[in-house]
């Protein structure tokens, strides 16, 4: 008879618990893992959008960060006023940040002004920044 110890290539002594799911972190942990991720986060799609696509917990739990939803970037031809009143309402009133440069006012200068103001006054309270490109 011999002495012989099988181990479950799962359970080591760096992993005694075998591994885990994503998802079983806890939600201050992710909560860290997201703030990291939104601050590195390339360009394109911003990371909020990416997160709230992956599953049902990542989309709760971005959906549930007032903070991944506070900035405001009106860089685009045609800016994207429902998406950023969707996340307004997202932040939940969170102060946020707007930054503003001269690509929305090359075609329609007045209108798009009106309309990043309509968006923007009935949250004035939460505006931590405005910042605009001359």
């Amino acid at each position: 008879m011999s002495d012989s110890i099988t181990l479950d290539p799962q359970h080591t002594p760096a992993n005694p618990i075998g591994p885990r799911h994503i998802n079983d972190v806890p939600y201050d942990v992710f909560h860290v893992i997201f703030s990291i991720c939104l601050q590195a986060a390339p360009a394109g799609v911003p990371f909020p959008v990416v997160a709230s696509h992956v599953c049902g917990t990542w989309r709760q739990h971005a959906l549930n960060t007032p903070k991944f939803w506070t900035k405001l970037d009106f860089n685009q031809k045609k800016p994207q006023f429902e998406r950023y009143r969707v996340w307004l309402e997202r932040a939940n009133g969170a102060p946020f940040d707007v930054y503003i440069d001269q690509t929305p006012f090359h075609a329609a200068s007045l209108k798009r002004a009106k309309e990043i103001m309509r968006l923007i006054m009935p949250n004035i309270a939460s505006l931590r920044t405005l910042e605009v490109e001359k």
